[in-house]
């Protein structure tokens, strides 16, 4: 006798996603070249900063510590990471031909893409914060700072991870697209446009780390709600357009 498929529920369809995506996304390989890009950031920051030890006060120290963070580490480590594992989310089930099975089980496709984005914060937001933390304490033990880079690390990734998210999906090519936008768009068009300036996330970890810090990285004023926010929609608008994308996707 046939019987029906019964539907999954949203939270089990979070879970399902999750678990599978967090075992396909933990490989080897991307834990030992992401922990070397974390750690060389750490070597070169401590190195950096202790090289001026002797001859800085500690706010000159402190500012120091904290333009490296904002002007490297959220620079190369953040968008790096979060970019690997965000666009290889959907596109290593893709690959292997796993992604016909999810979209043939009875699941809605907002709970399938929260999962997928829940899995890639998962795995990358460990592999940025130990590095970066760790370089926090080598190289200027201050709370401000260690503050700072945690809130900022959290806001930026997860906003990170849901923009790739979305261009995997939209692209095999993704690392090589999200590597231009990181380095054209928020690396050169952002510091030369106000706009450029407004929709790069990296530019919300500046703003958050001068509010703690008191540290001038940007033009201005920022607010700390304008900083959460403005990363918070940006989530919001990504997951929405995955959803839609994976709609109208035909997977074979």
């Amino acid at each position: 006798m046939n019987t029906v498929s019964r539907h999954v529920s949203w939270f089990k369809a979070v879970q399902i996603m999750h678990r599978l995506l967090v075992r396909q996304l933990l490989t080897k390989g991307r834990l030992v070249a992401l922990l070397a890009v974390g750690f060389a950031y750490l070597a070169f920051a401590t190195l950096v900063v202790r090289s001026n030890a002797s001859t800085s006060t500690d706010q000159e120290l402190l500012r120091v510590a904290v333009e490296l963070m904002a002007n490297l580490g959220f620079t190369l480590v953040v968008p790096i990471v979060s970019l690997v594992f965000a666009s290889a989310a959907f596109g290593d089930l893709n690959e292997d031909s796993t992604l016909v099975y999810i979209w043939l089980r009875p699941m809605d496709r907002m709970p399938v893409v929260l999962g997928a984005w829940f899995a890639a914060v998962t795995v990358s937001l460990p592999l940025i914060l130990l590095p970066l933390l760790l370089s926090t304490l080598f190289s200027y033990v201050d709370g401000s700072l260690v503050t700072s880079t945690l809130l900022a690390v959290l806001i930026v990734n997860l906003a990170y991870c849901a923009v790739f998210l979305f261009l995997g999906l939209l692209t095999k090519n993704a690392v090589v697209w999200g590597i231009g936008y990181i380095l054209i768009w928020e690396g050169f068009v952002s510091q030369i446009s106000e706009l450029g300036g407004r929709i790069a996330i990296r530019g919300y970890a500046r703003s958050t780390m001068q509010v703690i810090t008191d540290v001038n990285l940007v033009n201005g004023q920022p607010s700390l709600v304008i900083s959460i926010l403005v990363p918070a929609s940006m989530v919001l608008v990504a997951l929405v357009l995955s959803t839609l994308r994976l709609r109208s996707l035909n997977v074979d």
